[in-house]
């Protein structure tokens, strides 16, 4: 699948199913070092797919037929809160089609936080334009994270 192929569509709560199982496979794909047994189970991710990501939020998702990708923003606050792309599709253009329409969504300028030790993530916002804004720890879990910045030119 090329990205001029894939779909980009609002989700729906009764997409939460789908984008928790994506989040979390995203999740320990990113953190390979955190042991499954000490992972969440897949009730705490549902729970907060239904939660976070509608209402306030918006959450857009991409894919064909299957989810590939997703991200949550909120509007009010200019904030990415989540993006995510299934590890298998990583490398063909879902990523930067979301942070497109994050920029299309919130065209004054949003940031995002990601987890220092994420250097995959940290490579990839600094390659898709975005500028690191600071180092902070995140108030819940404890993690060392960078929040960045992005800002029409």
């Amino acid at each position: 699948m090329t990205l001029a192929d894939g779909v980009l569509r609002e989700a729906s709560p009764g997409d939460a199913e789908a984008l928790a199982r994506l989040w979390q496979r995203a999740w320990r794909s990113a953190n390979p070092q955190v042991h499954e047994d000490a992972v969440a189970p897949h009730a705490h991710w549902l729970e907060r797919a239904r939660h976070e990501f509608f209402g306030a939020a918006e959450c857009w998702m991409a894919g064909c037929s299957d989810l590939r990708g997703f991200l949550v923003i909120e509007p009010a606050t200019r904030y990415v809160a989540q993006l995510h792309v299934d590890p298998a599709w990583q490398g063909c253009g879902i990523g930067r089609r979301l942070l497109a329409q994050a920029c299309d969504r919130m065209p004054h300028g949003w940031s995002l936080h990601a987890a220092e030790n994420n250097r995959k993530a940290q490579r990839f916002y600094a390659a898709a334009g975005l500028r690191p804004a600071g180092r902070s720890i995140h108030p819940d879990t404890g993690r060392h994270r960078v929040e960045w910045h992005w800002a029409p030119a």
